[in-house]
């Protein structure tokens, strides 16, 4: 892997030179819901990206804000982070389990202007914009997106801890921190174009974050997205992921399946 280069440019040089390559499979995308994988290839992710970064500057933003997103996996939440480091915003990434208190703490602390959700959250009283109406109202523009990048030491997100200690502790970290963890972490895996990523576990945890998010980014592999954990073990077999990462919880479950179907036989 070469030196620091922005993830907008990472992607545009992809949709350039891949564009028709396999990049997202995902089994929701706006309203529809499927059975099986349909796929997004990097052409069509830029395309949106564009289409997202030009709504997000439509919002009155400045550079350096910040904006929260909280939902489950989906393609709908990597579009608006990477959309986000694009036009200079700062995303806070929140727990789609957290309780109402520690979100509304969380989005109070870090001064956050909109809330990005896979659901409306009628109790908080700051701007919200769901994934749904991304998808389905603001990815139509046919403006020009001009990027306004952050740069590789400025504040690109802030992700918290899970406040078992006390309230959660927002980190800060920048874009050349999310590269220099992939370009770390890929030789160890040795993490290519060539391999199949499974999407489970939230995007919100920084471990989660860069195999999957940053990791297809700067190396081109596959990602295969689950909304949900409880549906793993249904998928697993059509995504065939050849990196899989997992909590001991996850390989309890494998092996308390495969015991089962070998005690069945």
């Amino acid at each position: 892997m070469v030196g620091y280069i922005h993830p907008y440019e990472v992607l545009k040089n992809r949709q350039e030179k891949q564009g028709s390559k396999r990049a997202i499979g995902v089994l929701r995308l706006g309203e529809k819901t499927q059975d099986d994988f349909i796929f997004l290839n990097w052409r069509e992710v830029f395309d949106r990206l564009q289409k997202c970064g030009v709504f997000l500057q439509s919002l009155g933003l400045k550079k350096g804000d910040r904006i929260a997103i909280l939902g489950r996996n989906s393609f709908e939440w990597l579009l608006i982070d990477w959309a986000a480091m694009a036009t200079g915003l700062v995303t806070v990434p929140l727990y789609p389990q957290s309780p109402l208190e520690e979100i509304r703490y969380i989005l109070n602390e870090s001064e956050v202007k909109i809330l990005f959700t896979e659901q409306i959250i009628p109790e908080l009283s700051i701007l919200q914009i769901s994934f749904l109406e991304i998808e389905k109202t603001h990815l139509n523009s046919i403006e020009q997106f001009n990027p306004d990048l952050l740069e590789s030491d400025e504040i690109a997100s802030i992700i918290y801890t899970s406040g078992t200690s006390g309230k959660p502790k927002g980190v800060m970290h920048t874009t050349r921190n999310f590269f220099e963890a992939v370009r770390t972490a890929a030789p160890c895996i040795r993490l290519s174009e060539k391999d199949r990523l499974l999407s489970y576990l939230p995007l919100s945890h920084v471990a989660e974050r860069i195999l999957i998010e940053f990791g297809c980014l700067y190396t081109g592999a596959e990602v295969y997205i689950i909304d949900r954990v409880e549906r793993l073990m249904n998928f697993l077999p059509k995504a065939r992921p050849t990196i899989f990462f997992a909590v001991p919880r996850v390989w309890d479950t494998i092996r308390f399946r495969i015991e089962k179907e070998l005690r069945s036989q």
